[in-house]
């Protein structure tokens, strides 16, 4: 009998493994962790988003701006005579200069199934991403004359307004 209990002995404190309360508050521990490290991560992809979408927005913006001021440039200022005439059809909103016969105009019309605009002025193409609404409306000076128009340019759920000057003269 003395040869069973030598073999079933119980260990020293030197051998001795953790006990389960130690191993259940590891387990909490590594779970708090992870749920923090999860948070954490969803946080700043979700910062991250937020930011990528503003920086579309401002880019779309100061290339409308850009080029509408561009396309702009080739009007005659406003004081010179006639302005531009407006003209809206299915395709989008055309400006023709015909006062000095030169007949220099600006396209502005959606590409269709995309949102997007495609500006067509002086030889020149542009294509500008993300753009859902477009509304033109003339934009008057202190004198009630027709010195430009005023774009309404709705990217995402945001609208933004530029007025577009005839020649660079200010309104």
């Amino acid at each position: 009998m003395s040869k069973l209990f030598r073999t079933c002995r119980t260990p020293d404190k030197s051998e001795a493994g953790f006990t389960l309360v130690e191993v259940l508050v590891a387990l909490v521990l590594i779970s708090v962790l992870a749920v923090v490290g999860v948070e954490g991560v969803r946080t700043a992809t979700a910062a991250a988003s937020a930011i990528l979408v503003q920086v579309r927005y401002n880019n779309t913006l100061l290339l409308f701006d850009r080029i509408i001021r561009d396309a702009f440039s080739g009007f005659p200022p406003a004081f010179w005579g006639r302005p531009p005439t407006l003209i809206r059809d299915d395709a989008g909103y055309r400006i023709i200069d015909t006062a000095d016969g030169s007949a220099y105009q600006v396209t502005v019309r959606a590409v269709t199934g995309l949102d997007d605009l495609l500006i067509t002025y002086g030889g020149k193409t542009v294509l500008i991403p993300g753009v859902t609404k477009l509304t033109v409306t003339e934009a008057r000076n202190g004198q009630g004359l027709v010195a430009g128009y005023r774009f309404a340019l709705t990217v995402g759920s945001r609208t933004q307004s530029f007025v577009a000057d005839f020649g660079g003269v200010r309104l």
